[in-house]
């Protein structure tokens, strides 16, 4: 984990970390064709002022695929080993109507293996800023792990930018992150009821 205060663009020294355990591919129907593509979740980052690093657990044929579009895009990151591949979610994007998103249940980590990731992930924390914290907690893992590394970076001085769901969410929501960034199908989960619009929202 050295050079956390590397630059991408002065004056800047600041670094994003996000687990990521899935790779996107993406369908979009356009009438009679289909068009594809792959892409790990966290590749867009070519508007961002700051140097990112990542915290990344990565297994399989998808985990090398991951890691190779990484370093494609000059993206460093510290990568977690994984007993199984990194799971494919299918995101299906018609012309019209709803789109449809088919995700993987994997990997699944042991009890031992999921307390180590955490357990790293919180210490990696406490060296960036902001940390950012999104996404599915692999299979295994416990509820409170977002919290527990939200608890250890907000304790080394660091903002948390949160970007998850369900337990987890509300669970790290009492460390007091700097940012949260719930949709509203999320939001409604955390209050317990339909947010069918803005209003409803506000």
């Amino acid at each position: 984990a050295a050079g956390i205060g590397d630059q991408l663009h002065a004056p800047f020294r600041q670094t994003g970390r996000r687990p990521i355990t899935a790779l996107n591919l993406c369908v979009r129907v356009c009438g009679a064709h289909r068009q594809e593509s792959r892409a790990g979740e966290s590749l867009e980052h070519r508007d961002l002022k700051v140097a990112i690093r990542i915290f990344l657990p990565l297994g399989g044929g998808t985990g090398r695929e991951l890691a190779v579009g990484l370093r494609a895009e000059g993206i460093r990151f510290v990568r977690f080993p994984l007993g199984e591949p990194n799971r494919v979610n299918v995101v299906v994007t018609p012309d019209s109507g709803p789109q449809y998103r088919f995700n993987q249940t994997r990997p699944h980590l042991a009890v031992p293996q999921a307390r180590h990731l955490v357990n790293r992930a919180a210490e990696l924390s406490g060296k960036a800023d902001p940390v950012i914290i999104s996404g599915t907690l692999a299979f295994g893992a416990p509820p409170d792990s977002y919290a527990r590394i939200s608890r250890a970076a907000r304790k080394a001085g660091r903002r948390v930018f949160l970007d998850c769901d369900r337990e987890p969410f509300v669970r790290a929501l009492a460390e007091h992150p700097f940012l949260v960034k719930p949709n509203e199908f999320e939001l409604g989960q955390w209050v317990g009821r339909s947010l069918p619009d803005e209003s409803a929202v506000r």
